[in-house]
């Protein structure tokens, strides 16, 4: 799965150099699965044939702890697309699980023949080895509370896998489908395909949602339908893209000091015009201020408040020799659709995506205007 979320989120631990980071959707769904688990608790057992007055743990505590395998599982699971990210290449900034599932910040993705497959595929892979290896160990124990355990996590892991091979963004079967397509068709028309069948896929698994009051599956229709479209525009506008630089379309722009009062900060974007702006910090860090963000605080303290002791999510730096189709997933997954851009420790300006997207039209304006003239002459 792509990434997507940055804010809302805490790091958990770190596993040689890419940390996990935990969103607070995900405690939401904890609490869910901890009571589905719990009401099911005798169903599963007798699926495991085991008797429940054999079990030493309560039905909620069992739950607890199956949710914690779950989330445990998913973690793995994305690990595995690391694993195979790092073998091509690609740097990965980290993997952030949340109610929707598990999501893994690439820097890019890669361009040769089939490794999206193979980056793809292995999460599936995965988590059917994670469902074997538990259902092995509750053929060979005697222990009524292993062989519940296991039997519950590796249907889960199972189904987990089985979920995820479906061709239909963002899941793996989404992308592998893609992969496969675009060694034949070239990736814009793949994920033109692609993106057919996962709005299809999710409009049927919504209308069996519906009926089925199922709410669960129908936020992941919608969310399977939302990154589809994402995806598919995300291709467009690479392509549209192709030969610009950061330099040919960011905003040259003074920044504000992070020891600067709010009350500066909002003088000057006030004086200026301006609704976002660059953060000069210490550290070389990456930060943007917003007008709306200054205004969630009480203007009585914008003369006390300092810039840097407001919070806000962390910002990838670009740099004005980018490709602008390399950095275009960060820009699109930032909440103000726009980056700071530095060169060395001098901050520049902002990319914003709404500048870029004039940049495109004008470029797309000339191409075709010089086509035009080149087939009249």
């Amino acid at each position: 799965m792509e990434p997507a979320l940055r804010s809302g989120t805490f790091t958990l631990f770190s596993i040689r150099g890419v940390p996990l980071k935990i969103h607070f959707s995900l405690i939401i769904l904890l609490f869910y699965v901890i009571f589905i688990a719990s009401v099911q608790f005798r169903q599963v057992a007798a699926q495991a044939r085991i008797d429940p007055e054999l079990l030493h743990l309560s039905a909620r505590t069992w739950g607890f702890f199956f949710a914690l395998g779950l989330f445990a599982s998913v973690a793995i699971h994305e690990y595995g697309h690391v694993f195979v990210a790092r073998m091509q290449g690609v740097k990965v900034k980290g993997i952030t699980l949340m109610m929707l599932g598990g999501v893994s910040e690439m820097e890019k993705m890669p361009e040769r023949k089939y490794a999206e497959f193979a980056l793809a595929i292995i999460g599936p892979l995965v988590s059917f080895a994670l469902a074997g290896l538990l259902f092995f160990v509750k053929v060979h124990t005697t222990s009524p509370d292993l062989i519940f355990y296991c039997h519950w996590l590796g249907s889960a892991n199972l189904m987990l896998a089985i979920f995820n091979v479906l061709p239909a963004f963002p899941l793996d079967g989404g992308r592998a489908l893609r992969s496969l397509l675009a060694a034949h068709f070239g990736k814009t028309r793949a994920t033109q395909l692609s993106t057919g069948v996962s709005t299809a896929f999710a409009f049927a698994l919504g209308l069996w949602a519906m009926a089925s009051f199922n709410l669960i599956l129908v936020v992941i229709a919608f969310f399977i339908y939302a990154v589809s479209q994402r995806e598919l525009l995300l291709v467009r506008v690479q392509q549209s893209a192709e030969g610009i630089r950061v330099r040919d379309a960011y905003t040259a722009m003074d920044p504000v000091h992070e020891d600067s009062f709010l009350s500066v900060a909002a003088e000057r974007m006030l004086r200026e015009k301006l609704s976002l702006i660059p953060v000069k910090t210490q550290s070389g860090q990456g930060a943007l201020l917003s007008l709306a963000r200054i205004s969630r605080e009480p203007e009585e303290n914008w003369g006390k408040l300092r810039v840097t002791e407001i919070p806000g999510p962390n910002c990838t730096v670009l740099g004005p020799e980018d490709a602008v189709s390399d950095i275009l997933p960060d820009l699109l997954n930032s909440p103000v659709r726009a980056l700071p851009v530095h060169q060395g420790n001098r901050v520049l300006g902002i990319l914003r995506y709404a500048d870029l997207e004039r940049v495109i039209q004008l470029k797309s304006h000339f191409t075709s205007g010089g086509s035009k003239k080149d087939a009249a002459a």
